[in-house]
């Protein structure tokens, strides 16, 4: 057993895994590129398989991944009102040129729905919010009524008897094999100068730059801020070529979505749990 924030050093956790031989692992993926940053992208020969949740998994970790040719990688999504984990995906080298991966097919007990904002169903390649289903949804939450009526739900229009339903605030997509696609956060959403811009979309082109590790747009300034409002990048790794960013956002984006400041990083900054 590990000290407790093993996750968070990952010079311990490299030690660890050489050490006792571990063939399974489970965690999210902000630390695990961390670790392989150290490691120099190699993974010890006993790791056999890779368990990602927790936050999204980006494809160009999933590149170096499967560098190590012994490494199976799978990608399981949930929340803790499902009971952890609702679906599943078990990571494939197609995935990797992508723009996201998928989060799989629904687990046993589990069912989802994907509603736009008038709650109505959407059809497959359709964003929408995902509402999830089953014998594994909390009651709700303790000395919290106000946001048990908020996120737990019951709907009998959407199956026989009705059903408790959470409301994961996740923007997700069928695709055509019946699996799940994550989008990123329906709270994500940010209006900028009369604008509504999804983040996601700008951070999937920033992705799709040679260099470029990982991205993160925020809305800085605007409200009682006395700075105005503005988009700004933030990039893995350090060395990213800021000229790039900017030259891919400017030729992809409407001009209105192009983030105005570019801040390149050596690492996200995790908190306790690693995210």
């Amino acid at each position: 057993i590990g000290k407790p924030d093993s996750w968070l050093d990952p010079s311990y956790l490299g030690t660890l895994l050489e050490t006792h031989g571990v063939n399974s692992l489970w965690g999210v993926p902000s630390p695990f590129a961390l670790l392989m940053d150290g490691a120099g992208g190699v993974l010890p020969a006993s790791l056999t398989d890779l368990h990602f949740s927790g936050e999204a998994l980006p494809p160009q970790l999933v590149r170096r991944i499967f560098k190590n040719k012994h490494v199976e990688l799978f990608n399981p999504y949930g929340p803790a009102e499902v009971t952890i984990n609702s679906h599943a995906h078990t990571v494939e080298t197609n995935d990797t040129t992508s723009a996201s991966v998928p989060i799989g097919v629904a687990l046993p007990n589990t069912t989802g729905y994907l509603l736009d904002e008038h709650r109505m169903a959407v059809p497959v390649g359709v964003a929408g919010e995902l509402y999830l289903g089953g014998r594994k949804v909390t009651r709700g939450y303790i000395g919290r009524d106000d946001l048990t009526h908020q996120s737990i739900m019951g709907v009998a229009s959407l199956s026989d008897g009705g059903e408790r339903l959470y409301k994961t605030g996740d923007r997700v997509r069928w695709l055509v094999d019946g699996a799940l696609d994550f989008l990123g956060r329906v709270d994500f959403q940010i209006k900028l100068n009369g604008q509504r811009i999804e983040t996601g979309e700008i951070e999937s082109v920033l992705r799709g730059v040679h260099g470029v590790n990982d991205t993160l747009v925020v809305l800085q300034g605007g409200g009682p801020s006395a700075q105005p409002a503005r988009l700004v990048a933030y990039v893995l790794p350090m060395d990213a070529h800021e000229a790039g960013a900017r030259q891919a956002c400017n030729a992809s984006l409407p001009k209105y979505m192009a983030p105005s400041a570019y801040v390149s990083l050596a690492a996200w900054p995790l908190n306790t749990s690693g995210k």
